[in-house]
């Protein structure tokens, strides 16, 4: 299955089991809410999934891949991340440099300390599509910090959406 599948995942500490029994299917493109009283184990699946945890037992599976045993860093590599409510971009930078940072970053190329970050037309090139995509043009020179709330969620969504691209039968699926 393309997407995260998660069959019987369980989570103990020591004799008290947290979570129990968890399956559940999500598609490339969906989007499923989690909702339940305090208590009621949503951070504990969240952190399963995103690798924070690790299950005591069941399956995490992503885009057909067995992802159980990576790391939460591993996990952002293939697509997986947290988001919280509180935007995480960098404020002192622009639309288009926090697109073209995950851009980089996907592309194991984030830390290239003597070379120019814009200098690369292919990554300028997908930066410019991103920004097209998803109507940010008209803000894409503007600083992080001067977005409203939506529009700063919009930006980070989209940034973490450009982490590694995830190729099912050839074509990129984001989650």
């Amino acid at each position: 299955m393309a997407g995260l599948e998660v069959r019987d995942l369980c989570k103990s500490f020591g004799g008290l089991t947290v979570a129990e029994g968890i399956s559940f299917d999500l598609p490339p493109g969906a989007r499923k809410a989690l909702i339940g009283p305090n208590g009621a184990g949503k951070s504990t699946f969240a952190n399963l999934v995103t690798g924070i945890l690790a299950p005591t037992s069941g399956t995490i599976r992503f885009d057909g891949r067995d992802i159980g045993r990576l790391t939460e860093a591993q996990r952002v590599r293939v697509g997986i991340a947290k988001t919280f409510q509180i935007t995480n971009l960098f404020r002192r930078l622009s639309v288009r440099e926090n697109l073209r940072l995950a851009v980089l970053e996907r592309e194991r190329r984030g830390a290239r300390l003597w070379r120019r970050a814009d200098g690369d037309r292919a990554v300028e090139a997908e930066v410019d599509s991103l920004l097209a995509q998803f109507r940010l043009t008209d803000m894409a020179e503007r600083l992080a910090r001067e977005l409203a709330y939506g529009q700063q969620r919009l930006v980070e969504d989209h940034r973490r959406d450009r982490g590694p691209a995830r190729r099912s039968g050839g074509a990129d699926h984001r989650t």
